[in-house]
């Protein structure tokens, strides 16, 4: 049975209609065959006793014919000789001839030997004629008659003879007919057995071919209903090489397929939810790290203008030595508080500058972690679109499928077109975010070279705040000596008022600086803000993908 199974459809149904016209030949071969042979039974019933019956009834009737005529050449005076003797002479002649082609026609030693005792009764009884007629030409009527008296027994033994052979012809013709008989009947029981077979056989094989394909093809249907109400774990347990065969395997593979890319995207369902998650806390830090970032901004330009306005006084301070510098001897003590104040100030300056570098550099680091988180969400957002990719392709590799199954797939095909969509949503979501990523880096990436540079300004101030201390501090050694470094403290005071004027300015820079900064963060603030949005747009798709995908049972 597992040979026929495996074998084609195709293969069975030519087997079975080959053997089917196997025993359509055997009924026309047998049915051919019995006709011949009937055929023949009835040509040989003819030749072997319907011609010698009709031999013998010839021979019979001319005998009859013949005694008539030795009857009246005997008793009848006033018939004719020469008519009877041509009469006889004819029915003599027919005689002959029946009892020649007859002897042609023997069937058996008992045959042959009636048919000899008939001739020679015949040939007895032609002498016997023969000598009556003579006897009459030479007028001895009386001794014919006398010698007629005699022929009884020599006519009774020829139509003894005769009527032997006749009876031996018919009981051969009953025997050879009882014989057709009988082979007729048993080509009917043979026919009737051969067509009782095939018949049989045919039902059998009609009925063996149908369950072979309903069944298999029934368990199809059961698997279809099942796939279609989302159960992928179903399988056909039909383990056969024909086409029926091939369609559950078919069938099997495609339900593997679906469940393998099913899991597959549950499984980047479950990516997207965890980087949608992540993708929102980055934001909120990244919202975080921007207030804090514009906080310390507003400090640090605070501080610059604090600065800024010392420096005004300072270069004030200073123009007012360079003027008074003339009067050096009458104004020394207006000059040692004047330094006392540039070196408080300087002092104040100092301090202030260090803090603004010591606030540059936590900007900094804090836009470098801006900056990293950044890049941490670009990654995410590379990772979303993989993802969008591969279940894009996965949609579509599961429209082919369901292509394949047929009528079958229809449930697939119209999920697997939910799940492009939600791909083609999550890919442009995840676009949209990427852009916006790169903006914050952009931005992020500005802030941090601008953070740089006010950091590199603040430093340079904060050296010449020192210098400048240096400077005072060196003043008011050289006050006990001013006379003769007059020269010099009048140098040393137009440095100190061209550094002032520098410092003034690269704090005023620093202020612009950090101001850009503000903005920035602000932007960056913002952006983080719609980042949010879109993770949370991100999370929502995320969930229609699970609960598109948990309506199947994988």
């Amino acid at each position: 049975m597992k040979y026929i199974d495996d074998m084609r459809t195709r293969s069975k149904l030519v087997t079975a209609f080959v053997i089917l016209a196997l025993f359509t030949g055997a009924v026309g071969g047998i049915g051919i065959f019995g006709m011949k042979t009937i055929e023949d039974a009835e040509t040989r019933m003819y030749e072997k006793t319907a011609v010698p019956l009709e031999e013998l009834g010839v021979v019979l009737f001319h005998l009859t014919t013949l005694r008539t005529g030795y009857l009246q050449i005997t008793y009848n005076p006033d018939a004719s000789i020469e008519n009877t003797v041509a009469g006889i002479s004819g029915a003599k002649k027919i005689i002959e001839e029946n009892i020649t082609e007859y002897a042609q026609t023997i069937l058996s030693a008992e045959d042959e030997r009636l048919m000899n005792e008939m001739r020679a009764a015949y040939d007895k009884y032609v002498v016997f004629g023969e000598t009556v007629t003579d006897l009459v030409r030479q007028n001895r009527r009386a001794e014919a008659i006398a010698l007629g008296n005699t022929s009884p027994p020599i006519v009774s033994s020829l139509m003894t003879a005769v009527d032997k052979l006749l009876e031996l012809n018919i009981k051969a013709a009953k025997e050879i007919s009882g014989s057709n008989d009988a082979q007729a009947r048993t080509l009917i029981v043979v026919l009737i057995a051969v067509v009782a077979v095939a018949m049989v056989l045919a039902i059998l094989l009609g009925l063996f071919i149908a369950s072979s394909i309903a069944k298999p093809l029934g368990k199809g249907v059961e698997f279809a209903r099942a796939v279609a109400d989302g159960d992928l774990t179903r399988r056909i347990d039909v383990a056969r090489k024909d086409e029926v065969g091939d369609l559950t395997e078919a069938l099997n593979q495609a339900s593997g397929n679906l469940r393998a890319m099913f899991k597959q995207v549950h499984e980047g369902v479950q990516t997207l939810s965890s980087a949608s998650t992540e993708l929102s806390t980055i934001s909120r830090q990244m919202s975080q790290a921007a207030e804090s970032t514009s906080a310390r901004a507003n400090g640090v330009a605070a501080a610059s203008e604090q600065t800024n306005t010392n420096m005004g006084g300072v270069s004030a301070a200073m123009e007012q030595a360079s003027t008074n510098l003339a009067t050096v001897a009458a104004a020394s003590e207006e000059m040692t508080a004047t330094i006392s104040e540039i070196a408080s100030n300087a002092e104040k300056a100092r301090n202030v500058t260090s803090g603004a570098v010591e606030s540059a550099r936590q900007v900094s680091g804090t836009m470098d972690t801006l900056s990293v988180a950044a890049r941490e969400i670009g990654k995410v957002t590379e990772a979303i679109s993989a993802i969008s990719s591969q279940t894009n392709l996965l949609a579509l590799n599961a429209t082919i499928e369901a292509a394949r199954a047929g009528a079958a797939g229809k449930g697939f095909a119209v999920v697997a077109n939910e799940i492009k969509e939600l791909a083609r949503q999550t890919a442009s979501a995840t676009e949209d975010i990427k852009s916006r990523i790169e903006g914050i880096q952009s931005s992020a990436g500005a802030a941090v070279g601008d953070i740089g540079s006010v950091a590199d300004v603040i430093r340079q101030v904060n050296e010449i705040v020192t210098g400048i201390a240096a400077a005072i501090e060196e003043q008011s050694v050289a006050t006990r000596d001013i006379a003769s470094n007059v020269a010099q403290a009048s140098q040393g005071v137009e440095d100190a008022n061209r550094n002032i004027a520098e410092a003034s300015q690269a704090i005023g820079s620093m202020a612009q600086d950090v101001t850009e900064v503000n903005q920035a963060s602000g932007e960056i603030a913002s952006s983080s803000a719609q980042v949010l949005v879109s993770a949370e747009d991100l999370s929502k798709l995320s969930e229609q993908l699970r609960v598109l995908v948990e309506r199947f049972k994988i």
